[in-house]
């Protein structure tokens, strides 16, 4: 099962990522229910993440890029067109509180891949998180930008996290709307992109990197964050093609096109169009099905008949998959700590657990020993500084 990946896109690169560390993913999201891979589908459907944190059993959201300004990663900036004004007097405390609720209503949707062991201790370190980011020396990012990123993650629905986790990381990839650049000149030690003139620091989460020049298309990179085009494919920074364009792939082409035969870049296909099993030629919220045409994912429960060639058959994200025997969902519970994960177990770790040297081990709280490698690692934000985990961000030197 590819669920820890998709953890690993949404988790790593998405709430992290939303905060001003890191960057995105050059080879698009992986198929969450061991189906076909595919594109990514914004939409409309059934399960909107509610303001309050708790995902709603139905109704849609808003839809992607609603409200908010939209979530085109190349749009950043106090001039990306987004209406700062709605936020103003916002205080941090309010605008970290909201951004941790909406983040945490994310994660009600897909409770498997959560990071944090409640509800509770997710808005506490997300709410922590959040301050943390504004805070660290030179960051552009304010107490609006929070604000505007909880709204944008509010208009989301749980379908357009289950089929389009790419749009959590280009919310966070066009911070600063509200705010600034960061101050900190190329070659002074970051732990977050959002400190540097340039937009971009090396640093993986809540570790220490370099603030350096974005690069130009043609050159070698391995994140969407490194690129000025927002768009690194096949480890080359690249300009996303238009309607027509040339392509190979969907992740050649922009926003809301996938790649028709033979070659040029389509807009995707609504309902009941024919996909030939590409996930990525279908619409907002939509997945190729059995049929090979786009519908909405089925996220079956335990029993009911599945496709293991069928993205989202069942609802992996409240543990349920797809028994290659007998096509039918089965419960699919994650590994508790000590048991078996990642590689030929097939097995993913539950929330508050990491899945560290093949074996499940729980996150150690903050103070407590810890060791990246080895295990165990830290409650985020914390990291392991020196064999402990500390939410106090390094000191950072430069080159």
């Amino acid at each position: 099962m590819l669920l820890r990946a998709w953890v690993g896109y949404v988790g790593a690169l998405v709430m992290f990522a939303a905060v001003g560390c890191g960057g995105g993913d050059s080879s698009g999201s992986p198929s969450a229910s061991g189906g076909a891979s595919g594109g990514d589908a914004s939409v409309d459907g059934s399960g909107a993440v509610a303001g309050s944190g708790a995902a709603a059993g139905s109704g849609g959201g808003t839809g992607a890029g609603a409200g908010a300004g939209g979530v085109d990663a190349g749009d950043a900036g106090p001039d990306s067109g987004v209406d700062c004004s709605k936020y103003v007097g916002v205080t941090l405390d309010a605008a970290c509180a909201q951004m941790a609720t909406a983040m945490c209503g994310v994660y009600q949707c897909i409770p498997s891949t959560s990071p944090f062991a409640s509800d509770s201790v997710c808005l506490e370190r997300m709410k922590l998180t959040c301050a943390t980011s504004v805070s660290l020396p030179g960051s552009g990012l304010v107490a609006a930008d929070m604000a505007w990123m909880a709204a944008s993650l509010e208009a989301l629905s749980c379908v357009d996290v289950y089929t389009q986790p790419s749009l959590l990381t280009k919310i966070g990839m066009r911070l600063p709307v509200c705010g600034s650049a960061g101050t900190l000149a190329n070659g002074q030690g970051c732990h977050g992109s959002q400190q540097c003139t340039s937009g971009y620091c090396t640093s993986a989460y809540n570790s220490c990197g370099v603030c350096t020049a974005k690069l130009v298309a043609g050159e070698s990179c391995s994140q969407d964050a490194q690129c000025l085009s927002g768009a690194c494919r096949h480890s080359k920074c690249v300009t996303l093609q238009p309607l027509g364009g040339p392509c190979t792939t969907y992740l050649d082409c922009a926003e809301d096109m996938y790649c028709e035969v033979p070659g040029k870049c389509a807009a995707k296909l609504p309902a009941g169009g024919a996909c030939g099993g590409d996930d990525a030629a279908c619409a907002s919220g939509l997945v190729c099905g059995a049929t090979d045409t786009c519908e909405a994912p089925t996220l079956g429960q335990v029993g009911a008949s599945c496709s293991v060639l069928v993205k989202l058959s069942c609802d992996v994200f409240h543990d349920v998959d797809c028994d290659l025997a007998t096509q039918k969902c089965v419960a699919a519970p994650p590994a508790l700590p000590g048991e078996a994960c990642g590689g030929s177990s097939g097995k993913h770790c539950g929330p508050g657990v990491s899945c560290v040297a093949a074996t499940c081990v729980t996150d150690a709280q903050d103070s407590a020993a810890c060791d990246d490698t080895k295990g165990p690692r830290c409650v985020p934000p914390a990291s392991c500084q020196n064999g402990t985990c500390s939410a106090v961000p390094s000191n950072c030197k430069s080159n």
